[in-house]
């Protein structure tokens, strides 16, 4: 490595990073450059069309999953409480499956 080499760009970078003042018109410049034609010419980044149709596509990719998702959960839920119900109408055909038959075993004791 040569040491004035490295010596040299490390200069040259400084000078090149050092401060500078900006030109007296260049807030005007930038300015001018900012503002809108008169005759409207140029359409607000709002209403392009490239511009909607990704905003669209945004939108539905947030809110499609999150309807997807809330439609399988109350789907599971229904599912749960369907399940829920059938046991529960099995435990009163249980019980009063037993009741009959513990009637009928009464009833016919006395006949045999």
């Amino acid at each position: 490595m040569n040491w004035n080499t490295e010596e040299a760009l490390e200069q040259a970078l400084r000078e090149s990073l050092r401060r500078s003042a900006a030109p007296p018109d260049f807030a005007a410049k930038v300015l001018a450059g900012t503002r809108q034609p008169a005759g409207g010419s140029r359409m607000s980044w709002l209403r392009r069309p490239f511009t909607l149709a990704l905003a669209a596509a945004l939108m539905a990719v947030a809110i499609i999953p999150a309807v997807v998702l809330d439609h399988e959960r109350r789907e599971a839920a229904r599912g749960l409480k369907a399940k829920q119900d059938l046991l529960t109408a099995l435990a009163i055909t249980r019980d009063q499956l037993r009741h009959a038959r513990d009637e009928v075993r009464r009833n016919t004791r006395n006949i045999q």
